[in-house]
């Protein structure tokens, strides 16, 4: 009798425990001896037969070969998951990676997406999910492997390459056209990605001739082209009305492939859509607000807005950079048309800061050389345009507003790179680790010593310095978890910590792991740094899911909900037990308001924890102030403000939902720290800088934006009855104003409240 026949048998007659037992002294076995990658022992092939062996042998145990392999995954048994992938039978092949991801926290992929082994592993689990009939959750799973990959990608590297990129054309077969531009992609055995064009005529097209130039022309096009995963290249959506490329990598085209062959290609349904923003202008909230526009006029769907704003949200808004792209992007004809030069300086300097933005996602994550390189480069391009536009040219009173306007818009941009900098020197981002894009060399990820482990930040605050076994420090943005010096041992550590919990009847397999740990534990000589970092990771990994155990029996005790209605709501936030615990608290244990509130997040794509730390701001709320701010120092505008408005519209302490009309779809707050004092010093700076223009109100321009000293751009309005009765941020460091979604902003006020945008 062959292992897997065994253990199928052993399954079937003592049970799942025994048979987890069994296999886990494989793997030890296995670790020890050293291997890593598919087929290179026994022990390897016999793990990848048991997997696959359990799906055919139970049919529909997706959810027991997904924990399996999660463990696998936090072992860092990278290449054994990886095998069991590509074994597992087809029709059950994405349902078992989709399991798995909502398994797996940011920090497992994060940390998977360090080490080629782990990136062979992610494409593999890529390529399941986006093949054949993609479910949304598919797709934010997919999406959430390539966001983990992208970090990888350094960005000194990204700007290097930009000029050599690689442009797929992309247009669907209609019934009266023509001219089309269609592939196929596939990730290969040997984890190369090969793209081959199915449309046989797509070099007989004027409008994809300079795109497959940059392919290597109609030859290269014809054989295939083979690429690494992570290689950079861009596509060109001729189908979405796209006429600037998107950069992904290379393994992100093979979703594009399938959508092509679905005949569903579209913004909102491709995994890395959000870089597809750049064609709303990635950078500025005048971006936003011509979405709203585009919407309104039923140009642009609600979908292409949700990914706009994803550029906005937290890490962006955090250097608060803003750029007219939109309005240049509009102008882009007539500005090369008047001044080819000093404009292609313009325009490659507006393009390059929204490529960088779109493919990273996220203005926040930028290194401080990278804010460093498109300041340098925003600066060239104000003063090539200022030198071309200088010269004596006829232009029309309304060409020379347009021409001020673009001086402006890339003066701020130079600015707020500046501010950026400043801030980034301050909180630097994470440096990425690992593979290169653009096809260059991997880079060689240096084993860190002593071991540590890297936690979710899904559960950080829920550690304790105990003197047991973790305790948590801060190291820029990243949260590391270091063996305590006076803890005699891992699991002794975890012992003392988790004491009350591992007696729990519940808890009993838990005790399991731990007693295989502490085996292994003592075991491993400190003289092997590897299998002790991996040794380490699994402890971690312990730690996690008993911080769960723990918050879940907690939720338990203080809302009187038995397991089952606990663990549905630990299902809905997508499995972050003190996310529901945080809610719980808020919204004073009423269980079915929560409910509701994880269901709409969970269908609409709104991260259950975002809106949980947008509630907890509003925990101080009260009501505002009634009477109007009378100033002198008003006039000639106005004698009073209405100040109660401002603060009820947008300031969390003060927030009524029904103060702003027509729940626009993004919005801004001022940040909890700013006072009402603050606010009414800040209108008064902005009356004054208007009285510097001067300004002034006209029956078609009531309201106007200013820029203040500190950095925030604030928008003010006239009434014709002599008083201000507008007056919020547009834009602003992130430390003053936040840009959130409007729905997500009255969720969340409705936990705490029982008000909601439902």
């Amino acid at each position: 009798m062959n292992r897997a026949a065994y253990v199928l048998g052993l399954q079937g007659s003592a049970g799942n425990r025994a048979t987890t037992l069994l296999v886990s002294r494989h793997a030890v076995q296995r670790d020890r001896a050293g291997a890593g990658r598919p087929g290179s022992d026994d022990a390897n092939r016999f793990l990848v037969h048991y997997f696959v062996g359990q799906g055919h042998q139970r049919r529909r145990d997706i959810d027991g070969i997904a924990a399996g392999l999660k463990e696998r995954v936090r072992g860092q048994q990278y290449g054994l998951v990886r095998a069991v992938v590509q074994e597992v039978e087809a029709r059950i092949e994405d349902n078992v990676v989709s399991t798995l991801m909502n398994l797996l926290l940011d920090v497992d992929l994060g940390r998977a997406a360090e080490s080629g082994d782990g990136r062979a592993m992610l494409d593999v689990m890529y390529d399941a999910l986006v093949t054949g009939d993609v479910s949304s959750a598919e797709r934010k799973s997919s999406t959430r492997i390539l966001d983990a990959k992208r970090k990888q990608v350094p960005q000194d590297t990204f700007l290097s390459g930009m000029d050599r990129r690689m442009i797929f054309p992309i247009r669907n077969i209609g019934m009266t056209r023509t001219a089309s531009a269609t592939f196929r992609a596939e990730l290969l055995p040997n984890g190369k990605v090969k793209v081959r064009y199915t449309s046989i005529k797509v070099d007989q097209y004027q409008m994809f001739a300079d795109d497959l130039k940059t392919l290597g022309g109609w030859s290269a096009v014809r054989e295939g082209l083979v690429l690494e995963p992570e290689h950079i290249v861009a596509v060109r959506l001729h189908d979405e009305g796209l006429t600037t490329p998107v950069d992904i990598p290379a393994l992100a085209l093979i979703d594009y492939g399938q959508q092509i062959q679905d005949k569903t290609l579209s913004t909102a349904a491709t995994a890395f859509f959000l870089g597809l923003t750049v064609g709303l202008g990635a950078l500025g909230g005048g971006a936003i607000r011509g979405a709203q526009t585009q919407i309104a006029k039923g140009k642009a769907s609600k979908a292409a807005l949700w990914g706009a704003r994803g550029l906005v949200w937290a890490e962006r808004a955090a250097f608060g950079i803003q750029a007219g792209a939109l309005f240049i992007n509009d102008r882009r004809d007539w500005i090369l048309k008047n001044w080819p030069d000093g404009g292609r300086t313009l325009l490659d300097a507006v393009d390059t800061a929204n490529r960088i933005a779109g493919f990273y996602g996220a203005w926040g994550r930028l290194s401080i050389e990278s804010i460093i390189a498109l300041r340098t480069k925003a600066l060239a391009a104000s003063q090539a345009w200022k030198s071309s536009t200088a010269q004596p040219r006829a232009l029309k009173p309304q060409e020379r507003q347009t021409v001020k306007a673009i001086d402006d818009e890339i003066d701020l941009l130079a600015a707020e790179l500046l501010h950026a900098q400043q801030l980034a020197a301050r909180h630097p981002a994470p440096a990425p680790r690992g593979r290169a894009g653009f096809g260059d060399s991997p880079r060689v990820v240096e084993a860190r010593r002593p071991p540590r482990i890297d936690t979710a930040d899904a559960y950080e605050h829920i550690k304790r310095d105990s003197g047991g076994f973790v305790k948590l420090k801060r190291d820029g943005h990243a949260i590391v978890c270091q063996r305590c010096a006076e803890t005699p041992s891992w699991s002794a550590g975890i012992e003392k910590d988790y004491r009350k919990e591992l007696r729990d009847h519940a808890a009993a397999p838990y005790r399991t792991r731990l007693a295989d740990l502490k085996l292994r534990e003592t075991a491993t000589p400190a003289s092997e740094a590897a299998a002790r970092e991996m040794l380490a990771r699994e402890f971690g990994a312990l730690v996690d899911d008993l911080d769960a155990f723990r918050i879940r029996a907690r939720i338990m005790e203080r809302s009187h909900l038995d397991p089952q209605q606990v663990d549905a709501l630990i299902r809905l936030s997508g499995g972050q037990p003190d996310v529901v615990e945080g809610l719980l608290h808020l919204a004073r244990y009423d269980h079915r308001r929560v409910r509701a509130l994880l269901t709409w997040s969970s269908a609409n794509g709104s991260p259950a924890r975002r809106i949980w730390e947008l509630a907890k701001k509003f925990e101080k709320r009260t009501a505002a102030p009634k009477t109007p701010f009378s100033s002198t120092r008003l006039g000639p505008y106005a004698t009073e403000a209405n100040i109660s408005h401002f603060l009820e519209a947008h300031h969390y302490r003060y927030f009524e939902p029904d103060a702003i009309a027509g729940r626009p779809p993004i919005t801004t707050m001022w940040s909890p720290k700013v006072t009402v004092q603050d606010l009414e010093n800040h209108l008064l700076e902005a009356v004054d800088k208007l009285k510097a223009r001067p300004w002034h109100p006209r029956p078609n321009e009531m309201s106007t934006t200013v820029k203040l000293d500190n950095g925030v751009v604030v928008q003010l309005g006239v009434h014709h009855n002599g008083y201000i009765g507008q007056f919020y941020p547009v834009s602003g460091p992130a430390d003053l104003v936040e840009q959130v979604a409007w729905d997500e902003l009255v969720e969340a006020f409705g936990v705490l409240f029982g008000q909601a945008a439902r």
